[in-house]
């Protein structure tokens, strides 16, 4: 009786499992080559108002390729390491991701991709700032950031990343 009783009840769960996996929507296809070139590792250089850095940065596609993951390095002589990470994914048409930094910053982007450019608009507890990322070819992109300064004029840094792996 005890062993009836068993099968009874891992034949429910058995059903029930497959009752559950019928009903959950499939994911979305995986991120096209458009989204995902800028996996692999990356070095390069950032210039601002602070000076010049030297950056290092990893992307690689995660989640069963619905998003593409972001580690950030950069070193400014004189100035702590900042360190970052983030995720991009798209939402139909529109690119959106999420930013995390040591200084605790945690931003929301979205933004449209148009040819090999991408303008995204960032927001955090510090404002808006404005970020286009053009890739200048599948080992070479650039970046421009325009944002508010702490006296309210605009600030801009320009940053070139070059493949590595």
């Amino acid at each position: 009786m005890r062993l009836l009783a068993i099968s009874m009840a891992a034949l429910i769960l058995f059903c029930v499992v497959i009752v559950t996996a019928q009903d959950m929507p499939a994911p979305p296809p995986p991120l096209g080559e458009d989204v995902t070139w800028m996996a692999g590792e990356w070095e390069g250089w950032s210039k601002g108002s602070w000076g010049e850095s030297k950056d290092w940065m990893s992307a690689e596609v995660a989640l069963n390729g619905q998003f593409v993951v972001f580690n950030y390095k950069s070193a400014t002589e004189g100035q702590p390491e900042y360190n970052g990470m983030g995720c991009l994914t798209m939402k139909g048409e529109t690119m959106t991701g999420y930013w995390i930094d040591v200084f605790r910053t945690m931003s929301y982007g979205e933004g449209k991709m148009k040819g090999n450019t991408t303008k995204m608009v960032w927001e955090d507890e510090n404002g808006k700032m404005t970020r286009v990322t053009e890739k200048i070819s599948n080992d070479k992109f650039k970046v421009t950031v325009k944002m508010p300064g702490p006296d309210g004029a605009m600030m801009e840094s320009v940053s070139e990343m070059t493949r590595v792996k």
